[in-house]
């Protein structure tokens, strides 16, 4: 039933698009330009925000697989090294050893975009991002840390809550969707931050048992 509304709205949206569009194309050049485009903008967005909330609602099976964290981060890594090139230094503190968890492993992938794109954005895209594995006793742990200007302790209260965003044009669902996914995996999140020092998130997972059905 949620499936279908949210595909409902994103149809909507998508035809509400077009007729942006096709406004914007006849009217005079230079004639309500940027009320276009922020209307443009904002239907965006609430695309977005389907998006998400169509992916939240999609029943998941029980993760089937051990996956080792090490394995998802270097694919990532290679999309962000040709999507921003010289801008973004990334440097990887990766665990010697096979960082093992039972999940799925594009949840593992959503939740390091996540994060890594987070951090990009509090750099204005510029800057050194560092991602870090390591087996902590039983706990596996995924850490990112950015060099952006970091956040208020006011602000960093409510960096998990969903729609809370101090960019002027995101949905802010991005860390909520980490949060949720770290739970429903038995992990935690935290994030430690100041002004002026960047940010550090932190991902704690149960270690896999047993590697059985790796992948």
């Amino acid at each position: 039933m949620v499936a279908q509304l949210v595909h409902d709205l994103r149809n909507l949206m998508t035809v509400i698009l077009g007729c942006v569009d096709d406004l914007a194309s006849l009217l005079p050049k230079g004639q309500a330009d940027r009320e276009i485009a922020e209307l443009h903008r904002r239907v965006e967005q609430a695309s977005q925000l389907t998006h998400e909330l169509l992916a939240a609602s999609r029943p998941r099976p029980a993760a089937p697989y051990v996956v080792d964290l090490n394995d998802v981060i270097g694919p990532v890594v290679e999309t962000l090294s040709r999507k921003y090139g010289d801008r973004i230094r990334l440097r990887l503190r990766l665990s010697d050893q096979p960082v093992r968890v039972v999940a799925q492993p594009g949840d593992l992938e959503r939740i390091l975009l996540n994060l890594t794109n987070n951090g990009i954005e509090a750099m204005s895209g510029t800057g050194m991002l560092t991602i870090q594995t390591a087996v902590i006793g039983p706990h596996a742990r995924l850490i990112v840390t950015d060099t952006g200007s970091g956040v208020s302790p006011e602000v960093k209260s409510h960096m998990f809550e969903p729609f809370f965003t101090t960019k002027p044009t995101g949905t802010g669902l991005g860390l909520s969707s980490v949060a949720f996914i770290v739970r429903r995996l038995r992990g935690v999140v935290s994030l430690d931050s100041e002004p002026g020092r960047g940010t550090t998130i932190t991902v704690i997972f149960p270690l896999a048992e047993e590697p059985q059905s790796e992948r």
